[in-house]
Formats: C-alpha cells, structure tokens, sequence
C-alpha cells in the first residue's frame, strides 16, 4: 500500500500575514503598551533576578545566558542609535563578560568582582533605557541586525562552551 508524498508548502498555513496595517501598527506601538505589559514585566523580572543572582555570587549557566542576551540585544539598540553616546557600557560590558567566561571555565566559578558589578548594573540600566523608549519594530529590527552579525561572522558570539557546566 502506497501513500502519497506529502505536499511541501510554500509557506505553512496560518503564518502569512493577512492584516498589513495590523503589522504596521504592531511595529510602531510602544513596548510599554498594554497589549505588549506582560512580557515586558516578565522580560525585566528575569534580568533582574539574573543581575541579582549574579551580585549575591548564586550566579549560574542559565543567569549568564539571560545577561548575555541583555548584552546582545543592548548593543544591536546601540548599533541602531539608542544611546549611541554610551558606547563605552556596551564595549566594557564585553570585556566583563569574556572575563567572567574565562573564569568559569577555569573555575567553574560565577563570581563577579566588585568592578564587573559595576558595570553589569550600568548595562542592566542602559538596557531598561532602551526599553522605555522602544517599538515593537524597533526591537524586531536589533534582533535581525545582532543575528546577522553573528551569521555573517563579523563578530564571534559570547556564549558558554559545552565544557563550562
């Protein structure tokens, strides 16, 4: 009994946008809005808690990868314009990070010292900025713009290697 091949969409049902105006909207309404609150309150609990866990010395894997994405998203906001005059958080930032890699993968340590919580808080600050004062569209936009970085291998990604934890 044979069956037949299974038909290979173009695009799969439901995931073309039928409303443009709708799009548009969305793009341009403020994340601060009601329509957008609960992932906004959820997204800053959890960096937050991570920054926290970070300066009580409870750091863990999953805190460091939630900073991470903090970091990558406040630079593509950087790269766009928001808060281009504080470059120097963005850039100290890394250099804290890559330090805080390298010693837990010769440690296994999560600690941070008492200048790279100074720097972890400027970073947490300048990303609620950003926050603030962001679209939809113009996160959507920092996203794609920090991934294609990463895809065209113009900058390497920070992250934990598999022996870390």
């Amino acid at each position: 009994m044979a069956t037949k091949p299974k038909r290979k969409m173009k695009y799969p049902p439901g995931c073309a946008r039928t409303d443009t105006m709708e799009l548009v909207q969305e793009n341009l309404s403020p994340i601060n809005c009601a329509d957008h609150a609960r992932w906004l309150r959820e997204l800053r609990l959890r960096n937050h808690s991570a920054v926290t866990e970070f300066v009580r010395g409870r750091g863990s894997k999953g805190s460091m990868e939630c900073i991470l994405q903090m970091h990558n998203m406040t630079r593509g906001m950087v790269l766009m314009g928001f808060g281009v005059d504080l470059t120097s958080i963005i850039l100290d930032s890394e250099k804290m990070l890559k330090a805080v890699a390298e010693r837990v993968r010769k440690t296994g340590s999560f600690t941070l010292r008492a200048n790279e919580i100074v720097t972890l808080n400027e970073l947490l600050e300048l990303h609620e900025a950003q926050l603030d004062v962001a679209t939809v569209g113009d996160l959507d936009r920092a996203y794609q713009k920090i991934k294609a970085e990463f895809r065209g291998g113009k900058r390497n990604q920070l992250s934990l290697t598999p022996e870390v934890v």
